[in-house]
């Protein structure tokens, strides 16, 4: 009798799961999956005289992969991705471990997460665009520079190229690396540290066998919501990078001119490395492990 009582309320169990999961799994199938293969399918079609004809075809795949300024585009906008990503990295881990291990006390914990998300309050042109008094011949930094003697006169170097387009977005991501470490970092117990050390590891041998080895889930998951979002963006080149193109840009004029099925094939190739890249770092770090 206690096993069928068991076993009945597992099964309620199970159903209130589903029943909580299941608004946002409906929301996922009518924003996400039914519009990528709305997208996949016209990625297909045939676009002639600005007109969009539902007629099977390969061109739209054949000429994104066939030209050199596409495919270089995509290689650029990975290279872009990834050293954002890497800076994001190594600005928000000591971010991340300076809150989870030294910052004591939850209110002042919450405080800090607080003021991190200060910015989003504010829409993400306007915190692009702010950037450009900081960064202009008449900005900031070259007050600065110039107050140092560094440079004689007002530099241009410093906006509307891929240097600033990397500042933004690493101003814009920043958030998305330093919280899932912080939420790993602060799962560990800090017994651990003093047992190693009691048995006489070093604290940088600590460290790494504990700290960070413990806090990979965060990094990867860090990894993969960083280059995600770089990959994707098209806003900041266009705001801050002047010259520079990125596959989002490439999409982003496609659609301007109306060609839905060649903004389709890019997007789809988009989707396929982003996707690439999360099943390569899955591999690496249990999933589970970031179950808070």
């Amino acid at each position: 009798m206690g096993k069928i009582q068991s076993g009945v309320s597992i099964v309620r169990r199970l159903n209130s799961v589903y029943l909580l999961a299941l608004p946002g799994l409906i929301l996922s199938i009518l924003f996400l999956i039914i519009p990528i293969i709305f997208d996949l399918i016209i990625s297909f079609y045939t676009y002639e005289s600005g007109q969009v004809i539902s007629k099977f075809t390969l061109e739209n795949y054949i000429k994104l992969f066939s030209s050199q300024i596409y495919l270089g585009n995509i290689l650029y906008t990975i290279r872009l991705a990834s050293i954002v990503t890497a800076a994001c990295l190594a600005l928000g881990y000591p971010v991340a471990y300076l809150m989870a291990m030294h910052i004591k006390g939850e209110e002042n914990k919450l405080i800090l997460i607080l003021l991190f998300l200060l910015p989003w309050w504010i829409d993400y042109t306007v915190r692009s665009i702010a950037w450009i008094p900081v960064l202009g011949r008449e900005g900031v930094i070259n007050k600065i520079l110039m107050g140092l003697r560094i440079l004689n006169q007002p530099s241009g170097a410093f906006l509307f190229n891929e240097v600033s387009a990397i500042i933004v977005m690493i101003q814009a991501n920043l958030l998305f690396m330093i919280g899932p470490i912080f939420f790993s970092l602060a799962k560990i117990d800090k017994s651990f540290l003093e047992a190693a050390e009691t048995l006489g590891a070093s604290k940088l041998r600590a460290f790494y066998h504990i700290v960070f080895k413990m806090s990979t889930p965060g990094i990867i998951i860090g990894i993969i919501f960083v280059f995600i979002a770089a990959m994707a963006d098209f806003a900041t080149p266009r705001l801050i990078g002047g010259y520079i193109t990125t596959i989002g840009l490439n999409i982003a004029n496609q659609v301007a001119v109306l060609n839905w099925p060649f903004a389709g094939a890019i997007s789809i190739i988009l989707l396929m490395i982003t996707l690439g890249l999360i099943v390569v770092m899955l591999k690496i770090v249990d999933i589970k492990q970031m179950i808070f």
